[in-house]
């Protein structure tokens, strides 16, 4: 942190409409005009809008814990050490766009059966651990049909319920995806971008949610510091913290425009200029913003 460069004021008014306005337009587009070729995958639409309106949520979530204006006597500057996990959550949308999107129709079929095969197993771990308990008895009931119900949605077929739910793959997670059966050497672009999505930004936003000795290290001065009594707090210098905060706000933007980037790309709805210049506005920010977008978007929404 303390090597990072001087950062540059973060302007959020300057860029509310432009980017609340792409992100909106962008979710319209997806539920108003989705492909018709793509009609046949059931809950497909309806997982991407999850994952846009999520990461939008996401955003105004850290977007009021970081803001400024309007003065709010409850906004504490501490919240602002829950970005870095609310960051993952946005990092999680991108990971599984990213990773469907090189294989949609066989990723998001493979998608929904490993669904069902977790509630599969979810359902026996609690049946065995539970099903003497007669409090757990409506619940475990409901758990069964949910299970049922899903196998419709996440087409399973008799062969697949007969057997061993083991017998489907489980989706990996954002940490396996770049490498989760690739040989060694044949990466494609976009798992070059997850492994490097990984190695920069989860791996760090992880560490700070799970509180590791990494991600104590990094923030258990400023989390300590309101332990204090009133009168002793703020020692911690005004520039360190305005370079946190530049820097989780910085990872935020970048990965927002990096959620609806990786969605304008794929369906490629005309909305590329308007993601390009607000790629560009927020480059001269954080040395990651500009570094992402030459790394993938800059040729990605060129069309």
């Amino acid at each position: 942190m303390e090597s990072y460069p001087k950062p540059h004021p973060l302007n959020l008014e300057l860029l509310r409409e432009d980017l609340g306005s792409v992100m909106r337009a962008l979710i319209y587009k997806v539920e108003r005009e989705f492909p018709k070729p793509l009609a046949h995958l059931s809950g497909l639409r309806e997982y991407i809008l999850v994952c846009l309106l999520g990461g939008e949520n996401t955003y105004r979530t850290i977007k009021y814990i970081a803001a400024d204006t309007p003065a709010d006597p409850t906004r504490r500057w501490s919240y602002m050490l829950a970005i870095p996990p609310l960051n993952r959550t946005i990092l999680d949308a991108i990971f599984n766009l990213v990773y469907l999107f090189e294989d949609l129709e066989t990723r998001f079929r493979w998608f929904k059966k490993a669904g069902w095969r977790e509630k599969v197993e979810d359902c026996h771990r609690y049946v065995r651990a539970y099903s003497a308990f007669a409090e757990w008895a409506e619940y475990l009931t409901l758990l069964k049909q949910s299970v049922d119900q899903a196998k419709t949605l996440c087409e399973i077929t008799p062969e697949e319920e007969a057997a061993d739910p083991k017998s489907i793959d489980r989706w990996p997670n954002p940490g396996s995806m770049p490498n989760f059966r690739v040989k060694a050497g044949q990466l494609t672009q976009a798992l070059e971008y997850l492994q490097y999505l990984n190695d920069w930004f989860y791996k760090d936003a992880s560490q700070l949610s799970h509180l590791s000795f990494s991600g104590m290290e990094k923030v258990g001065a400023f989390i300590l510091n309101e332990m204090l009594p009133e009168d002793m707090q703020n020692q911690i210098d005004a520039q360190a913290e305005e370079r946190l905060r530049s820097v989780n706000l910085g990872h935020t933007l970048t990965l927002i425009l990096s959620l609806f980037s990786e969605a304008e790309n794929h369906f490629r709805f005309g909305l590329n200029e308007r993601l390009r210049y607000l790629w560009s506005v927020l480059a001269v920010h954080t040395p990651e913003t500009k570094e992402v977008y030459d790394k993938r978007y800059a040729a990605l929404l060129t069309y």
